[in-house]
């Protein structure tokens, strides 16, 4: 045995010699190949980096190991490691050390910074336990900036987003709407690949990329949705488009230059039908708020005031003016959200006053009335009974029911209409109140109106042709030699 792993270790060591000389692991090396005009079978996602990246990490296979490599987005066997079920993977200074359960040294000499160790199973059956999670096909380790181990799970694209799917969306949607989310989570993965190639991989396990858990997150309506459209991008002219999403647009999408800065023709704003309102209020404190500018480093002083600035002609906010007695800040798009939070401002579309509920005036009464309790909702069409001012019990539907505005008398209509309008008064004191509708960013396909035509028998091509603008559903191996 003590002869077996010798011979084992020089093995693995001369493996990694073969590995520095076909492979070359850097900044400007991605698994998404143009050269050979691939769409690369495998992903590397980062699981633990920076301040995450440990000095040692626990890996298992109840089936062993292969040392294995990268050879053109395709993972390699280099070398059977299949008598060990357990692995212990140590930065030790400037070098990465395997080691075995009984604490024996398989290898400390690699001559790369970049060690690819796969289960030695079979293509589609490859799990690999890193830490307490458990991963499919394989693992790589890298010696971090930072002077740990950053540890990628290297994957095939289509088992990652079998781990993808219901960490963005619910298992329970119906299927057309997961296959929606399965063909825009894919060519968001193709679009997004690289983003974090400085760190070593392509793309992270949270939502700055796309939530990522591997095979604890997996379904069977998820596996589902994603293998009954195996392979399949939205494209716009012939090249792959990203597909952004969010959970829902509160009655109307983005266009990305509202957003974020650039123009991209097939991220049209969209007068969603679909849509449920998801209405939300919340509220912060001026002295939270100036907290938060403070560690955005913007330092406006104590702040006096808050009012919208600037609207869109689909009603969400463009410019936000906080005046201060130093100075003014202005945020624009999503560094609204970014800089006073996602927890505070839930989407873009949203009015503020000085009170809990800053008005919602409806435009030509073209709205329908949700009341909320805590645990379910009351729809329109639902009889209803209200108090009147001689404190007498009325029923009625809240499509009998009419808003008075302080001017006039607006009849709330049963109508899916979902344009409104918001106010914009400048509002002073302590705190900030906003009310809103949708969540999320707003560019591209809302995850909630996915759901809902599902519902009505729309199917995913359907749905994604509502959302992006202009686009296809193909097959990625037709977009082969394709620059995005």
């Amino acid at each position: 045995m003590i002869f077996q792993k010798a011979r084992n270790a020089i093995a693995i060591a001369m493996a990694a010699l073969f590995i520095s000389s076909v492979t070359t692991w850097g900044e400007s090396t991605s698994i998404y190949s143009y050269a050979e005009g691939n769409l690369s079978n495998y992903v590397r996602i980062g699981l633990l980096y920076g301040d995450q990246s440990p000095q040692n990490i626990r890996i298992e296979s109840e089936s062993g190991f292969q040392l294995a490599q990268d050879s053109q987005g395709e993972l390699t066997a280099l070398r059977s490691l299949q008598e060990y079920t357990l692995l212990y993977v140590t930065r030790e200074g400037g070098r990465i050390v395997v080691r075995d359960d009984a604490d024996t040294v398989l290898s400390n000499d690699f001559p790369s910074d970049y060690v690819l160790i796969s289960a030695a199973q079979s293509e589609q059956d490859r799990m690999i336990s890193i830490e307490n999670g458990l991963y499919r096909d394989g693992v790589c380790f890298r010696l971090d900036a930072s002077g740990g181990l950053t540890v990628i799970n290297y994957i095939q694209l289509e088992h990652y987003l079998y781990g993808v799917l219901s960490k963005e969306m619910a298992p329970n949607y119906p299927l057309e709407a997961l296959k929606a989310q399965a063909v825009s989570a894919r060519s968001f993965t193709y679009g997004a690949l690289e983003k974090h190639v400085k760190q070593g991989f392509d793309l992270c396990n949270k939502t700055c990329c796309q939530v990522y858990s591997g095979i604890a997150a997996e379904f069977e309506s998820t596996t589902q949705a994603c293998s009954e459209t195996e392979g399949q991008v939205i494209s716009y002219e012939g090249k792959i488009a990203t597909g952004y999403y969010h959970a829902s647009s509160g009655g109307y999408t983005q266009n990305s230059e509202d957003v974020w800065v650039t123009t991209v023709p097939y991220l049209r704003a969209v007068a969603d039908e679909f849509a449920p309102l998801a209405p939300w209020h919340t509220n912060i404190s001026f002295q939270e708020l100036q907290r938060r500018l403070k560690a955005s480093s913007y330092d406006p002083g104590v702040i006096r005031s808050v009012k919208v600035e600037q609207r869109y002609d689909n009603g969400s906010v463009g410019l936000l003016r906080i005046e201060g007695s130093k100075d003014s800040v202005v945020l624009s798009k999503e560094n609204i959200r970014t800089v006073i939070g996602g927890d505070v401002i839930r989407s873009v579309r949203f009015s503020m006053g000085a009170f809990p509920s800053p008005k919602i005036i409806t435009e030509s009464g073209k709205i329908s009335l949700v009341l909320q309790s805590s645990n379910q909702q009351i729809q329109s069409s639902e009889a209803i009974y209200i108090i009147g001012s001689d404190l007498k019990s009325y029923k009625t539907t809240i499509g009998g029911i009419s808003i008075w505005d302080g001017t006039s008398s607006r009849v709330i209509e049963e109508t899916t209409g979902r344009r409104i309008l918001f106010t914009d008064e400048a509002v002073p004191g302590d705190v900030v109140h906003f009310q809103g509708l949708g969540h999320g960013h707003g560019v591209g396909m809302p995850q909630t109106s996915a759901r809902e035509m599902a519902y009505k028998g729309y199917d995913y091509v359907e749905i994604l042709s509502y959302f992006y603008t202009g686009i296809e559903v193909v097959a990625a191996d037709h977009l082969k030699g394709l620059r995005r």
